[in-house]
């Protein structure tokens, strides 16, 4: 199973997921269930966005268990 550590990076960062949205002009719908563990897919410009956005790498954001 793949895991998304989006929630816990942004709360590591001090950064609300409408912060998040804004910085990278996401729907927060799609930033809240990539928190939430719900999301069926992403979109890889969205994924490089984030990525970005947080400094950070893909490995930084998803696990798998």
């Amino acid at each position: 199973m793949i895991n998304c550590r989006l929630k816990d990076i942004l709360k590591e960062r001090n950064l609300t997921q409408k912060e998040l949205c804004s910085m990278i002009n996401a729907r927060p719908s799609t930033i809240c269930d990539l928190c939430n563990n719900n999301a069926d897919y992403i979109k890889l410009p969205l994924l490089y966005d984030i990525c970005i956005a947080l400094n950070c790498e893909i490995s930084d954001i998803f696990t798998i268990k």
